[in-house]
């Protein structure tokens, strides 16, 4: 997911082996609640089929109720439809406009989130910064070695 949300088109989503037959056609989803670096919290998610992002979300919590900045799925023809909220309108510099031009340049294999980070949408940013910054992977067999560099220290700090 973070090497997706960083840009990498490479990534592709892989069906889980154990999976039932059916269930191989059907995208991957990843998604994440957290608080960014403003002290706000995101819940970010998309999902992807094969390379082909079939939905993506991001959803603020200014207050405890959720807001929509934006939505991006595929309607029954199949053809992609992005959806923003009013509140992401009116925070991103030039609106729903620049949103738009955005979201129209965008190849199926491209997060939105990415793109609009690239463009300087504050919201987008915010949450690209957090998978930069903040978001440790610990591997598999790994948790001893992952989580030693996030607590050396803490008694003499």
């Amino acid at each position: 997911m973070r090497s997706k949300v960083l840009g990498d088109r490479k990534f592709a989503s892989v069906p889980f082996m154990f999976s039932a037959k059916e269930d191989e056609e059907n995208p991957s989803s990843f998604g994440l609640l957290f608080i960014a670096e403003d002290g706000i919290m995101y819940h970010y998610g998309f999902s992807i089929k094969s390379r082909t992002i079939e939905s993506e979300w991001l959803i603020v919590y200014y207050t405890k109720r959720p807001s929509m900045l934006f939505e991006r799925y595929k309607d029954e023809t199949g053809k992609t439809v992005f959806s923003f909220g009013q509140q992401f309108k009116k925070t991103t510099e030039n609106g729903g406009r620049f949103l738009s031009f955005i979201s129209q340049g965008l190849s199926d294999d491209c997060l939105f989130i990415t793109e609009a980070a690239a463009r300087g949408v504050i919201a987008c940013l915010e949450v690209v910064r957090w998978f930069q910054n903040k978001l440790v992977i610990i591997p598999a067999g790994g948790v001893r070695h992952g989580l030693n560099p996030l607590f050396r220290n803490t008694e003499t700090e």
